[in-house]
């Protein structure tokens, strides 16, 4: 953080006159957000564990199983650390490709070439 503080204030000749809100964050800058999605139509849930996200392959939109109830949605945001982030990741491209055949060959064998 030290070196981040040292490059950001020496490279840029405006960095001693931003602006930085006199609020704590959460009155600032994600309510105002969260308020915005809500006008416009979004949902958001907190709170909620989740163990990946599931592509449907019909129409490439992303569905998730939550509570035994399975919903669609056109954009997830994951506000979560770099581990949780990692373990939904990795958990969403093992589910969603584990009807998928092991080699390519196995997949285009009619066609008889690996592409």
């Amino acid at each position: 953080m030290l070196m981040f503080s040292h490059f950001y204030f020496t490279g840029d000749d405006k960095a001693d006159r931003r602006e930085v809100t006199i609020v704590d964050y959460g009155t600032a800058l994600i309510n105002p957000w969260a308020d915005r999605i809500t006008q416009l139509g979004g949902k958001l849930q907190v709170n909620t564990p989740v163990g990946d996200l599931k592509i449907d392959p019909d129409n490439g939109r992303l569905t998730h199983v939550i509570d035994d109830e399975t919903n669609q949605y056109d954009h997830v945001i994951l506000a979560t650390d770099l581990p949780a982030t990692k373990k939904i990741l990795e958990s969403t491209i093992k589910s969603n490709h584990e009807h998928e055949p092991e080699n390519c060959r196995d997949l285009y064998q009619s066609q008889g070439e690996c592409r």
